[in-house]
C-alpha cells in the first residue's frame, strides 16, 4: 500500500479528467480533512463551473476552517455567478470573528 497526499490527488484528477471529474470534486466538497476540501473548492473555482455554486454555498454554511472558507469565497468569485450573493452574504454574517 503506498500514501498519496489527498489534495495532490484531487488537482491531478482534476487535470486528467477535466470537468468530468466536478461531481466526484462536489462530493469531496463534504470530506472531513480541511486540506481536501480546500483543494476541491480551488479547483472547482478554477473550471468555472455555476454547477458548483450550491455545493460550494453549502461548504461555506457547514465550514468553520478559515481556510476551506477562504477558498470556497474565492471560488465562488472566481465563477463569478450572482446566484452566490445571497450565500456570500449570509456566509458574511455567520463567520464574523469577536
Amino acid at each position: 500500500m503506498f500514501y498519496v497526499h489527498r489534495p495532490y490527488a484531487i488537482e491531478a484528477l482534476a487535470k486528467i479528467e477535466g470537468e468530468a471529474a466536478m461531481p466526484r470534486l462536489i462530493e469531496t466538497l463534504k470530506d472531513k480533512q480541511n486540506d481536501v476540501q480546500k483543494k476541491a473548492a480551488e479547483v472547482l473555482g478554477n473550471f468555472g463551473d455555476k454547477v458548483a455554486v450550491p455545493y460550494l454555498i453549502e461548504t461555506l454554511k457547514d465550514s468553520d476552517a478559515d481556510d476551506v472558507t477562504k477558498s470556497v469565497v474565492y471560488a465562488l468569485g472566481q465563477i463569478g455567478d450572482s446566484t452566490a450573493i445571497s450565500g456570500l452574504i449570509q456566509g458574511l454574517k455567520d463567520h464574523v470573528r469577536d
